[in-house]
């Protein structure tokens, strides 16, 4: 069975979809993470301009097509997030990403469509996906909200999530429970000696002191607020003048790594420094070896690369959804056109929105 990509920049989402579907086209609207993805995915046509995207007559059949477009829109933790409960706009550049991954199910009418995103995007998005819904359900496509957590799809990470995923065949549901570490000690232990490892200098980003001073699982900004008292804040930035975000914390061995939101943040449990490049990846359900590409050179090219891991669907919960699609393409059950929620977050029946 064949997929094509939208918006997976580095090719972590591919990573676990081509275990069950073979994936020959990866459409985005900029370079960002195009080096990386053909470096870990050689076979793959990528296009970047998307007034050229691919045809159906072009590309083929499809049976798959799953994209991550970016999530700021709805992420609590960026500026970037708005509230569209009163309606949106289509023509809004901050969701043009998403619209443009759903846009592929009227060109290429594949039997599953799959979108990502943070949770946020099913309560503050949801007028737009209750018009996707009613727009796909009239191209005879039931709509699931496919709520997960990737701790239980095999990454070493609590990062919850879900999946907007539009289908023609019924899909066999099943819990993700996949055999993984689940937690930072079990993730890292055993990996191969990095002959030069490559790990974002703590003075770059906040200052050693802080490092050297915070508990296994602290938050950098508390150990800043014991050492040096409350901070000035700086209403036009939005942020506490001089003291660190609440992103940037010391790991717990013991516990699952928080979740990684496309920067350098995490310190090692341990020792006195960030987290590696590779110790990224491997919290992040990559294989220890996938090679990370960035643009620029020195900080730039190391705040890049570190930014390209997390900024995708880790590849275990990718492997996971692509599975329940592909059992459901094979097996070919008519489905009834509605609007449904799968919740392995909660365990609760949630209602669809909108």
């Amino acid at each position: 069975m064949r997929a094509v990509g939208v918006h997976i920049f580095a090719g972590g989402f591919t990573q676990g979809v081509k275990k069950h579907f073979d994936v020959d086209w990866h459409l985005e609207t900029s370079d960002y993470g195009v080096e990386t993805s053909k470096a870990n995915h050689p076979r793959l046509a990528v296009c970047t301009d998307p007034a050229v995207w691919p045809t159906r007559d072009h590309v083929g059949p499809v049976d798959f097509v799953y994209g991550n477009p970016p999530c700021a829109v709805w992420s609590r933790a960026g500026r970037a997030g708005r509230d569209f409960t009163q309606g949106y706009d289509p023509r809004d550049s901050r969701i043009n990403c998403f619209l443009q991954v759903f846009s592929r199910l009227r060109a290429y009418r594949p039997r599953v469509l799959v979108i990502e995103s943070v949770c946020q995007a099913a309560t503050k998005g949801a007028p737009v996906i209750a018009q996707l819904a009613k727009e796909a359900a009239e191209m005879g496509y039931a709509c699931t909200e496919a709520w997960h957590n990737a701790l239980d799809c095999g990454a070493p990470q609590d990062r919850r999530r879900v999946f907007f995923v539009f289908h023609d065949v019924a899909l066999p549901w099943r819990k993700p429970e996949e055999p993984g570490p689940r937690t930072v000690r079990a993730a890292l232990t055993g990996l191969p000696t990095d002959p030069s490892p490559e790990c974002m200098p703590p003075g770059k980003v906040k200052s050693l002191e802080l490092i050297q001073q915070t508990p296994e699982g602290g938050k950098l900004q508390d150990t800043h607020k014991a050492l040096y008292g409350e901070t000035t804040w700086d209403p036009v930035k939005r942020k506490h003048v001089g003291r660190p975000g609440f992103l940037y914390r010391r790991l717990y061995w013991d516990r699952p790594s928080p979740t990684h939101t496309g920067g350098c943040t995490f310190v090692h449990p341990e020792e006195h420094r960030y987290i590696t490049i590779r110790e990224s990846l491997v919290l992040c359900g990559y294989p220890h070896d996938y090679a990370m590409v960035g643009k620029g050179t020195g900080f730039r090219n190391l705040a890049d690369r570190y930014a390209q891991v997390a900024q995708a669907v880790t590849p275990p919960a990718g492997a996971w959804i692509a599975s329940v699609a592909a059992a459901g393409i094979r097996e070919g059950k008519p489905v009834e056109v509605k609007k449904s929620v799968v919740d392995y977050i909660h365990g609760d029946k949630r209602q669809p929105r909108g």
